[in-house]
Formats: C-alpha cells, structure tokens, sequence
C-alpha cells in the first residue's frame, strides 16, 4: 500500500488490435500452413510507446498495486459495428469508419442483412440520437474472440502476470462487446442496454469494486472511446468527493486518428471535476 492507501489499476482495453506494434513484434499465425503476420486491425498512433510506458509504470509500482481491472473488447465478427451487420439496395456493406444515422436506416440507404433485426436497428438508432450517445460507426473488425487481436498487448501483459505472481492474486477481467446487437465502449455499460442481457446492463460490480479503493489509476486504449467512455461512466456512479483519489496516466492511452479533439474535451472535462490527469513520469515523481 503506498501511504497506507488501498490502490486500484483500472486498465481499459489494452488490446493487440489496438496497437501500432512494430513489425518485427507483430504476432504470427498459420494460414494454410504457412506463417502470415497479423495486423494490428484497429492501430491507434502512439499506443505501443503508451504499453511501454505502462509496463513500466506497473513494473515500478508493482507492490503498491493492491487491485488489477482489466477490461477486455469481445467481439464476433457480425457484429452491430461491423461491415457484414448492414448492407444497401446493392448488397454491399460500408466501408471502414462509414456512420450510420437514424435517418439512414428509415430511408434504406442502409438495412441490416439479416431482415429480422430492422426493428432493432430502428430503435438502436434512434435511441443512439435521442440519447447524446456516439453515433453508429462502422469500425474494421477488431478484438474478435479467439484471434491474436483479442490479447493483451505483449509488454502490458507480462508486466500483469509480474503483478499477479508478486502478489499470489488473480487480475480481474471484464468482458464487453460479447452481444453482436449492441456497441460497447466503455467497460461499464453498453451503448444501448438490452434488457434481456446482464451483460449490456450497468455493471455495478464493477464499479463498487473500483470505488471501494482510496487510489484509482486509470490507463488504456483509447483515450478519446472506451478509456473515456469507462472513465466517465464511473465518475457519474461515484460520489463527487471520490473523483480527486483517481489519476489518469495521460502518457498511456492516445485517441483514435481523428478524435483527438473528443480525447482532449474528455481529459480537461476530468481535470475540472478534479481528477488528476499525470504523466507516469510526474505520478512516480510524487512518490519520491
């Protein structure tokens, strides 16, 4: 414990398809019996120096950590957010990173291509646009479970398995995105909760377990959807006097390419609220 404080990492999504890995790094798999290097689906700039960083950071304050979250994006490959979900009077799917409005699917210009879900996609829409929620965006296939891009990122995952054997304790793991009917950024709830599935449900659990300790550190992938999406949806669920005990790792987590703008708005909103947004640096330094 550091200053007597029970300590929390809270680490959102810290994903292969996430990261820019450097080529030489880059997992590999057999296709036809013969080696094929994955690509990272779903790279963010600067996400491989942030697990360094991140690494690092667990590394050093390894035995201060008492508790470790880890959320983890769970996805098949028809999925609400991607291409093969939807399709227009021609049969062709969307492109990557094509938004799809309330407005779209009232008029056809895009349906699902199963026929049985155009209700759903109706009120999934128009829940998404009544509700100030993102708009629905057509991601490239990413986190699909049982490939290389669902792992945790080689350098954050053998710094976790260092945590988890110094402290003979288990690193708890949240599951999200596993419903192909609904988007899922954040770890605590999804975009559009579905009734009949715990799982797109405020997860409570989740958070009171975070909440029950006096330091939060907070760290993933990315900074501008699911860190802060997580971040937020804890920070609305907990007493405002708890927001000065969470810091934010600002040199671990980096926005999505042409969300930056979304990323920072997040990052100054928590700093008004009066959470601490530090460089791994500027944290350790305080320490000392």
């Amino acid at each position: 414990m550091i200053n007597n404080k029970k300590v929390a990492l809270v680490i959102i999504d810290p994903q292969y398809d996430f990261h820019d890995v450097p080529e030489n790094l880059k997992a590999v798999t057999l296709i036809n019996d013969k080696p094929s290097t994955v690509e990272p689906s779903l790279a963010i700039p600067g996400s491989w120096d942030d697990s360094l960083r991140l690494s690092s950071f667990i590394d050093k304050f390894r035995a201060s950590i008492n508790s470790v979250f880890v959320t983890l994006d769970t996805h098949q490959l028809y999925h609400i957010a991607s291409p093969m979900y939807w399709s227009d009077v021609d049969g062709n799917h969307p492109e990557h990173f094509t938004l799809i409005s309330h407005d779209d699917v009232l008029t056809g210009k895009w349906f699902p291509t199963n026929k049985d879900k155009l209700s759903h996609a109706l009120s999934y829409t128009q829940y998404l646009s009544e509700n100030n929620k993102q708009p629905l965006i057509i991601w490239p296939p990413h986190c699909l479970l049982g490939t290389p891009g669902h792992n945790i990122v080689a350098p954050v995952m053998e710094s976790i398995l260092s945590w988890e054997k110094h402290h003979f304790s288990a690193t708890t793991t949240i599951f999200k995105g596993t419903n192909p009917d609904t988007e899922h950024y954040d770890g605590c709830e999804a975009e559009y909760p579905i009734a009949e599935d715990t799982s797109t449900l405020l997860n409570m659990d989740f958070i009171n377990s975070v909440d029950e300790h006096e330091l939060i550190i907070l760290s993933g992938q990315a900074l501008s959807h699911c860190l802060s999406g997580t971040v937020q949806k804890i920070v609305d669920n907990v007493s405002p006097s708890k927001i000065s005990s969470f810091v934010l790792l600002v040199d671990t987590s980096s926005a999505v390419t042409g969300f930056e703008e979304q990323g920072q708005c997040f990052l100054d909103k928590m700093v008004k609220l009066g959470m601490r947004v530090e460089t791994t640096t500027e944290f350790l330094e305080t320490l000392d």
